[in-house]
């Protein structure tokens, strides 16, 4: 089976500008990702789940959360030529688990297809996963 999707608005890393932290308790120093990369994964989520939404009333059944092994081709269009395209699968992946798509994103055992590029009028992510035969 394939499914498309299509995250609009400026990708961003997870390892975008990220920030240091110290627990409150403890005093122990954390690193967490930027408020950018948040917004960008908040709103990611958002997008898929709307997404999964109407694609659930045309396939009439409940095709998510898919369980199967996956291939994920990404196409990453950013607004200048910027970030490495592991980082940006990585950001993908984890937004394409939070919002309930995959179950988990251990899933995707392939990138095949996956490549940056640059759009500066409309920056996106193009995504499309596809089932592969359990072995």
């Amino acid at each position: 089976m394939k499914y498309q999707f299509v995250i609009e608005g400026p990708p961003k890393t997870k390892k975008n500008s990220m920030r240091i932290f110290r627990n409150k308790k403890t005093g122990a120093p954390f690193i967490t990702q930027s408020a950018q990369q948040k917004a960008w994964a908040r709103d990611a989520v958002r997008q898929l789940r709307e997404a999964m939404r109407i694609s659930d009333d045309i396939l009439e059944e409940q095709a998510f959360p898919v369980s199967d092994l996956v291939n994920m081709r990404a196409v990453v269009y950013r607004e200048r030529a910027t970030g490495d395209l592991l980082n940006y699968l990585a950001a993908v992946s984890d937004a394409l688990e939070a919002a309930g798509v995959i179950v988990n994103d251990k899933q995707v055992v392939s990138l095949d297809g996956s490549r940056l590029d640059k759009d500066a009028k409309r920056p996106r992510v193009e995504v499309e996963l596809m089932t592969l035969e359990s072995t």
